[in-house]
């Protein structure tokens, strides 16, 4: 396996990672150079990129005005089944740091319902159903909203 890091998010990085097909699929219709400049803007985004430059994963919170809210992404290729343990490290790290270095007192996240691995780790990480959103994004695909709330 050859080696990775997690190193600041470059709004190119939206466009270069090769994403997973249910990744492709929540991103469909996504204008990703205008997603990758929104999300090289937040003080929270990462990527783990292998020694060959090719990406495994970026993760980061976009907030929103005044702070307390940021809305959780994340963007995995294939790779990201080589560096899981990196890359969920990389992700509660900036969590941590929106609550605990921003002051975020919720965070939240749209997954897509038939994305039934994302569910399951964003449950193990904390993150509650709050409910379905339907006709979502920009490809009106259904979604769960979830959050995670700074007691």
């Amino acid at each position: 396996m050859m080696k990775a890091q997690i190193v600041p998010f470059m709004a190119k990085d939206a466009l270069d990672i090769d994403l997973r097909t249910l990744d492709a699929h929540d991103l469909k219709d996504t204008d990703m150079e205008a997603l990758g400049r929104l999300m090289a803007s937040s003080p929270i985004a990462y990527s783990l990129v292998r020694e060959d430059g090719e990406i495994a994963g970026c993760a980061g919170v976009l907030f929103h005005p005044g702070g307390k809210v940021g809305d959780v992404y994340v963007l995995t290729s294939p790779l990201i089944e080589e560096y899981k343990l990196s890359f969920v490290k990389g992700v509660l790290w900036g969590l941590n740091r929106a609550f605990d270095e921003f002051g975020a007192v919720r965070l939240q996240t749209l997954v897509l319902t038939e994305h039934e691995l994302s569910i399951n780790w964003l449950e193990w990480m904390g993150f509650e159903r709050e409910g379905l959103c339907r006709k979502c994004g920009p490809n009106s695909l259904d979604r769960y909203l979830y959050a995670k709330v700074k007691i």
